[in-house]
Formats: C-alpha cells, sequence, structure tokens
C-alpha cells in the first residue's frame, strides 16, 4: 500500500521526485520508501510522541501530525533516488500520501471486519433495514387492529 501511495504522491506533487539510477526502477524505489517509512515511523515517531505527552494535547496532536512530515524528510535524506524540495512540499507530500494510503487501504479491505466500510456503512444500513422492519410491522398492527375494531363494531 505505502510503495502505491508513494507513487501516487510523486506523480502528484510537483516537490517530489524520482531521481532515475541503474539499479533502481521507480517501483523499486517506492518499495524501499516504504519500507524507510515504515521503520521510522515505528522507531521514531513513539519517541516523538512520548517526548511530548509532558508538553500537553495539543503539542501531541500538533506533533503526530507533523511526524509523517518528519518521516518523510528523514526517508529522502536516507534514499538517494527519492528527493523533496522542501519541508513545505513534505508537508503536503504527507496529507496526500496519507489520504491515498487510506483510500487504497479501505478499497482494498471492504470485504474485511475491520475496514471502515464494514464499521460504519453497513451498520448504518443494517439499522435503516430494521428501522423499515419495525416501522412496516407497526403499520401491520395498526391495520390489523382497524379491522378487528371495524368487525367488532358492526
Amino acid at each position: 500500500m505505502d510503495a502505491l501511495a508513494s507513487l501516487f504522491t510523486i506523480w502528484i506533487i510537483p516537490g517530489f521526485s524520482y531521481i532515475q539510477t541503474r539499479d533502481a526502477s521507480p517501483l523499486t524505489m517506492a518499495a524501499a520508501a516504504a519500507f524507510i517509512l515504515g521503520v521510522i515511523n515505528f522507531v521514531i515517531r513513539p519517541i516523538l510522541l512520548l517526548l511530548a505527552v509532558p508538553l500537553g494535547g495539543a503539542v501531541v496532536f500538533l506533533l503526530g501530525f507533523f511526524a509523517n512530515t518528519i518521516a518523510l524528510m528523514i526517508t529522502a535524506n536516507l534514499l538517494p533516488s527519492l528527493q523533496i524540495d522542501s519541508w513545505g512540499w513534505a508537508f503536503l507530500g504527507s496529507l496526500i500520501f496519507s489520504a491515498i494510503n487510506l483510500i487504497l487501504t479501505n478499497i482494498l479491505t471492504i470485504d474485511d471486519e475491520n475496514s471502515i466500510y464494514q464499521r460504519l456503512v453497513v451498520p448504518h444500513g443494517a439499522a435503516n433495514l430494521l428501522h423499515k422492519k419495525r416501522f412496516n410491522n407497526v403499520m401491520e398492527m395498526r391495520s390489523g387492529a382497524e379491522t378487528t375494531v371495524g368487525a367488532l363494531s358492526i
């Protein structure tokens, strides 16, 4: 997922570029970037957030928000075939990267029990069906009651 999100981000954001090398195709570079980004997020993100906890919830939120930007810049410095022009492009790229990653993950896991689709869309659809069934049952009971009352009043 991250490799595809990396490729889409490079394609969409002008400040991201892939530098052609003999040894690496764009897919290889994207896979390497995804791996390095995953390792950086696994190691550095918890440390950054842990250090920010004493500073308050707002700082933790903001640092968490910018942690992916920092991770992208570190990845670009470690991977010679990935170039990010500035911190601003890295911030915009992290937003786009996260959005693309979210979309791809949800498209590919639509039948997974833990997907957003299964947690949000299906229960609302089921709730609507249940509401319609209850409404129909009440209407049937009312029409049956009117028939009974009508039969007794004759």
